[in-house]
C-alpha cells in the first residue's frame, strides 16, 4: 500500500506540472498534503510511513531574477516628470534604492532622530525587533537631506518625510 500512496504523489505531481503549474505551486500542494498526513499520523487516522514524500518535490524554487536590467533603473530614476506628485515618488523610489531598499513603510516613519553622526539606524515597523544600521557615505550625510522630499527640520514636525 505504501507504494501505491508514494507512486500516486508522484502522478498527481507529474498531472500538475503537465497542467502547467511552476515547481513552488506543486511544492506548495505536496507540503500541505504532507501536513494533513502528519496529521492524521498524529491522530493515529493514518499509519506512519517513512520517506513518503521523498521523491515528490516539496522544496522551492527561485530562479527567477529579481533584478531590475540597469537601464530601467535608469529610466525610472531620471525621467523628466513635468507633475510634482510624480516627481515626489520619483524621488521616493531613489532615495528607497539609495537606502539599500528600505520598505517604504519604513521610509516614511524616519524622524531625525534616526540619523546620528552620520548613521541611518532605524527599526523595522513590519517585523518589530529588527534593527537595522546604514552608514552615509563620508561628506554625504548632509547632500541628502537637500532632496526636496526630506522636510526641514522643524521641533514640531518629527518625521522626516
Amino acid at each position: 500500500m505504501p507504494i501505491l500512496i508514494g507512486t500516486g504523489f508522484l502522478c498527481y505531481q507529474s498531472w500538475l506540472l503537465d497542467k502547467g503549474r511552476s515547481l513552488n505551486t506543486v511544492s506548495t500542494y505536496m507540503r500541505r498534503i504532507r501536513h494533513i498526513y502528519n496529521l492524521a499520523v498524529e491522530a493515529n487516522e493514518a499509519p506512519f510511513v517513512p520517506n513518503l514524500f521523498k521523491d515528490v518535490f516539496t522544496g522551492v524554487e527561485s530562479k527567477r531574477k529579481k533584478a531590475l536590467p540597469q537601464e530601467m533603473l535608469e529610466r525610472m530614476f531620471n525621467a523628466p516628470l513635468e507633475d510634482p506628485s510624480l516627481r515626489r515618488v520619483q524621488l521616493t523610489v531613489r532615495l528607497m534604492f539609495a537606502f539599500s531598499g528600505i520598505a517604504f513603510v519604513d521610509l516614511a516613519h524616519l524622524k531625525w532622530e534616526n540619523i546620528r553622526d552620520g548613521i541611518l539606524q532605524y527599526h523595522r515597523q513590519k517585523r518589530a525587533g529588527l534593527s537595522y544600521s546604514w552608514r552615509f557615505p563620508p561628506g554625504r550625510c548632509g547632500c541628502w537631506m537637500s532632496c526636496p522630499l526630506v522636510r526641514q527640520r522643524n521641533p514640531f514636525i518629527y518625521f522626516l518625510f
